[in-house]
């Protein structure tokens, strides 16, 4: 049988997912501490989470975390700053300036005792030449 893929854009930002609506089969604009909670469980195969764990406050970090464990049929990954990078606002526009701050940081332990496996990713940029290098965690977590 033929790999059906089906992506998923789910950001509180508009003008975010308008810039990826196009390739998505779905664009959603939602909080994630609203939107995960009113899914089935394993309604994905997989979800990614980019740079996206850091802006909310811990509390609510950990529970979308755990949501998304929860819709995660296969797998969940991780993708933030390692340790708390404040970020400053001159890179936002206003819009969206309350959505872009850093309201929590991670360390390894911190997602391993979520269950993650971390692979530290040491020297990343972004490749947007907007300072210097930091250290990114890569988290896992496998059902």
């Amino acid at each position: 049988p033929p790999v059906v893929t089906t992506r998923w854009g789910i950001d509180a930002s508009a003008a975010a997912i308008g810039k990826i609506s196009p390739r998505v089969a779905a664009a959603v604009v939602a909080r994630a501490e609203d939107f995960l909670p009113k899914l089935a469980d394993k309604s994905f195969d997989v979800v990614l989470a980019l740079d996206f764990v850091e802006h909310l406050e811990r509390e609510s970090s950990v529970a979308v975390i755990r949501e998304m464990r929860r819709a995660a049929r296969c797998g969940v990954l991780v993708f933030t700053p390692k340790g708390f990078v404040e970020n400053g606002d001159q890179y936002h526009d206003p819009e969206s300036r309350d959505l872009q701050t850093h309201r929590c940081g991670w360390e390894p332990k911190d997602l391993e005792d979520l269950g993650f496996s971390v692979t530290e990713w040491s020297g990343f940029d972004y490749g947007q030449g907007q300072g210097p290098a930091s250290t990114a965690l890569w988290a896992e977590w496998v059902r």
